[in-house]
C-alpha cells in the first residue's frame, strides 16, 4: 500500500475538503470538493476527496455505489492505513467536454449514510489556437495613410484562463505592417508608393507555460494605384500658391519629402493633377507628399486643395528640384581630415570634430552624415559634427576611414569628405600640402 499511502500524504497537501450543508430532497448531505487535472493518466487520484469510514465499521460490510451522470470515469478506493475512500480516475480526461462533475456516494451496511462530491476538471494547454477565417485578400489604395487598419484577424483557443488568452504577431516581422498583439488588428505603418502587392504570415499563439502556437494564416494585400487625373486648364480661381522643394539623392521612392500646407480650409481633399505619370503620390485628407519614382531631372506638380464643405479650391504649384554639383554649399574642415584615438579609449569618447561652412566661409546649420566605413567602431553625431568611438574593440595602429557629407535643411549636399583616425599615436600633421605667400620688395627683416 504505499502508493496509497503517498496518495494520502499528497491529498493532505492539497486538501481542499469543505463540508457544508447540501440539501437533496428533505435531507442534508455533506459534499466534498475536489480537483483533477484533465489529461491526467487513469488513475489518477482526485485532490479534495477523503470520505471517512470509521474504525467500527470494515470495509467488507460495507455496499458502496458511486452514482450521478458519467460516474463511470471515477472509481472508489479504500485506504486501510487511513481507514478512508478516495476517488481515482478511470480513464483520461477532457476539460472541453466536461468540467464539472456531480457525483454521489452512498454507503449502506454498517453506515447508512450519503455524500454527495463535486469535481472541477482543471484546464491544462491542450488545444492549439485557431483562427475563424482563413487566408484573407484584402486591395487596398497605395496612398492609404499611415495608421489605418487593413483588417482583423481573430482566433479561437479552447482553453481558459491564460491558457485561453490569444496573442497575435506576423513572422517573419513587415516594414509595412503591425499586428496589435491583443487584437489582432493589422495596422499599416509605413507608405505603399511603390509596392505592387503584399504577403504577410500572421500566426496566433496561446499564454500557456509552454506557448502553443496556431498554422499561420497569410493576407494579400494588393495595393492598388488610384487614376490618375488628366491635366486641367486652369482656371480663375481665389489663390495660387507656389513651392519649391528639394529632393536629395538619399531620398527613396516611399519617402515623405513635402507637406502641402493649407489653412484656408477646415475639411480638406488633395489632388495631385498631372499630365502623365506623376514623381509623387499624395495622401488625400493630409497632404502628405510622396515620391513615386525616382527624380533624375527637375518636375512641375500641381495639387489641387478643394474645400470639402462647399464648391471652394484652389492650387498649388510644386516645383521639384535635384540638388546638382552647382547647388552645393557646403563644405567641411578642418583639414586635413586626420584624427587618432587610443586603442582602449572609452565608449563615446570624441575623436574628431567637424564643422560645416557655406560658400562665402560662414558657418551655417548643417547635418552630418556618416556614409560608410568606420567598421561600425564610431559614429558621427548627426547635429555637433563629432565623431565619436561606439565602444567596439579597436585595433592598434590600424587606420579606420570614414566618409562623411554635410547637408543643410533643404537637403543640399556638400562633397563627401573621408576622415582618416588612426588607432594609436599620429605625428603633428601640416594643414595643407604646400604653402604659397607674396612678400613685397623692401620688406623689413624680421617682420612677419
Amino acid at each position: 500500500m504505499t502508493g496509497a499511502t503517498n496518495g494520502t500524504v499528497a491529498l493532505k497537501t492539497f486538501l481542499l475538503v469543505a463540508l457544508v450543508s447540501f440539501s437533496t430532497g428533505n435531507s442534508k448531505l455533506p459534499v466534498y470538493y475536489g480537483q483533477i487535472v484533465e489529461n491526467s493518466h487513469a488513475g489518477t487520484m482526485v485532490d479534495g476527496v477523503a470520505l471517512p469510514v470509521g474504525n467500527n465499521c470494515h470495509v467488507s460490510e460495507l455496499d458502496i455505489a458511486l452514482e450521478g451522470k458519467d460516474a463511470s470515469d471515477f472509481r472508489l478506493v479504500y485506504l486501510h492505513g487511513e481507514q478512508h475512500l478516495i476517488l481515482k480516475s478511470t480513464e483520461t480526461l477532457d476539460r472541453e467536454f466536461i468540467a464539472v462533475y456531480d457525483l454521489m456516494v452512498v454507503l449502506s451496511g454498517c453506515l447508512n449514510s450519503a455524500v454527495v462530491i463535486k469535481i472541477e476538471v482543471l484546464d491544462s494547454n491542450d488545444n492549439i489556437p485557431r483562427f475563424i477565417k482563413e487566408n484573407e485578400r484584402v486591395k487596398v489604395d497605395e496612398l492609404t495613410p499611415i495608421g489605418s487598419e487593413l483588417v482583423r484577424f481573430f482566433a479561437k483557443d479552447s482553453d481558459v484562463g491564460k491558457n485561453g488568452r490569444v496573442t497575435y504577431y506576423a513572422s517573419p516581422n513587415c516594414q509595412h505592417v503591425y499586428v496589435v498583439p491583443q487584437t489582432g488588428q493589422v495596422m499599416l505603418v509605413s507608405s505603399l508608393i511603390g509596392i505592387v502587392n503584399l504577403t504577410v504570415s500572421i500566426y496566433a499563439q496561446d499564454n500557456g507555460d509552454v506557448a502553443l502556437i496556431s498554422k499561420p494564416v497569410t493576407l494579400h494585400l494588393d495595393v492598388q494605384r488610384p487614376a490618375v487625373s488628366k491635366i486641367r486648364r486652369p482656371r480663375a480661381v481665389s489663390e495660387e500658391l507656389f513651392y519649391t522643394v528639394t529632393v536629395s539623392e538619399d531620398v527613396k521612392v516611399g519617402d515623405m519629402i513635402f507637406t502641402v500646407p493649407d489653412q484656408k480650409f477646415e475639411k480638406k481633399w488633395f489632388e495631385v493633377i498631372s499630365e502623365a505619370d506623376s514623381p509623387v503620390q499624395i495622401e488625400r485628407d493630409s497632404g502628405r507628399l510622396y515620391l513615386a519614382h525616382r527624380l533624375k531631372s527637375p518636375a512641375e506638380v500641381m495639387v489641387k486643395i478643394q474645400n470639402l464643405r462647399g464648391d471652394e479650391w484652389y492650387l498649388c504649384r510644386l516645383s521639384l528640384s535635384v540638388p546638382t554639383l552647382a547647388d552645393l554649399q557646403w563644405g567641411m574642415f578642418p583639414q586635413p581630415y586626420l584624427g587618432a584615438v587610443g586603442p582602449d579609449a572609452a565608449p563615446g569618447s570624441v575623436v574628431y570634430r567637424l564643422t560645416a561652412r557655406q560658400r562665402d566661409g560662414t558657418i551655417g546649420n548643417a547635418h552630418f552624415l556618416l556614409l560608410d566605413g568606420g567598421e561600425d567602431s564610431f559614429e558621427v553625431d548627426r547635429s555637433s559634427g563629432e565623431v565619436r568611438t561606439t565602444g567596439r574593440p579597436l585595433t592598434p595602429s590600424r587606420e579606420y576611414m570614414l566618409r562623411v557629407q554635410a547637408v543643410d535643411t533643404q537637403g543640399r549636399k556638400g562633397p563627401p569628405a573621408t576622415v582618416a583616425i588612426l588607432a594609436g599615436f599620429r605625428p603633428p600633421q601640416f594643414t595643407n600640402a604646400s604653402y604659397t605667400l607674396s612678400v613685397p620688395e623692401n620688406t623689413p627683416v624680421g617682420q612677419a
